[in-house]
């Protein structure tokens, strides 16, 4: 799919302009989970975000790739245990779509895996099989957990309503690039799993967005004034 270089870079600015307020505002804002500090150098703390969009990931400005790889830093489920933690889109929680699951507990070499949006594939890095697919498409998406425990399973989301309005889930963003970050699960004071991700940017709340759009009209009629 070819873009325009300016709209393809208008889009980029855009995107590094929003995440740097979601930071800025989340840094004030209390974690609902107990990861302290960020798990990871260079992470900032929890930005509270639930929800993300697919990420041009091509240096060609005549090219758009939307791809999220994803690697597992830490699983505290069994590998005996069925458990997968994926993604979901926003529009269609009941559609799960796992890009980690029990046979990539815990190991030497941490499993890695690529989410192609433009295509629909899920593809194990590394073995580099497909292992699942989807209806291809750009929509809003979320990360979620499950765990098929006989003693009690559990199924959470990014997105706290989808949980009756409990937040399981910490965001915690690069400080350099706005497009990595680390995010993690915890459920009853216990961490689940913490992946690293490339290639989810995040998407605001409705408030951001408004404080965003006002500071750029707000520019916009400082220059005219000038």
């Amino acid at each position: 799919m070819r873009v325009a270089p300016i709209l393809k870079l208008s889009k980029l600015c855009l995107c590094h302009l929003v995440a740097s307020t979601i930071l800025l505002l989340g840094s004030g804002s209390a974690s609902a989970i107990s990861i302290s500090p960020p798990p990871g150098s260079g992470l900032g703390p929890d930005d509270l975000t639930e929800i993300y969009c697919p990420c041009d990931q091509e240096p060609n400005p005549h090219i758009t790739r939307n791809i999220l790889t994803a690697r597992e830093g830490f699983d505290a489920v069994s590998g005996a245990i069925p458990h997968e933690w994926g993604i979901y889109f926003a529009d269609d929680p009941a559609h799960l779509i796992p890009l980690f699951t029990a046979p990539d507990a815990p190991s030497p070499l941490n499993a890695a895996a690529a989410v192609d949006f433009d295509h629909g594939t899920v593809t194990d890095l590394d073995t580099l099989v497909v292992e699942f697919t989807f209806d291809p498409r750009l929509a809003k998406f979320g990360f979620y957990v499950r765990i098929d425990d006989r003693n009690g399973p559990v199924l959470t989301y990014s997105q706290a309503t989808l949980n009756g309005g409990t937040d399981t889930f910490g965001s915690f963003p690069s400080l350099t690039n706005p497009n990595f970050r680390a995010v993690a699960f915890e459920v009853g004071g216990r961490v689940l799993s913490i992946e690293t991700v490339m290639g989810a940017c995040a998407v605001p709340e409705p408030s951001v967005v408004w404080m965003v759009g006002g500071g750029l009209s707000l520019l916009a009629a400082r220059r005219r004034s000038a």
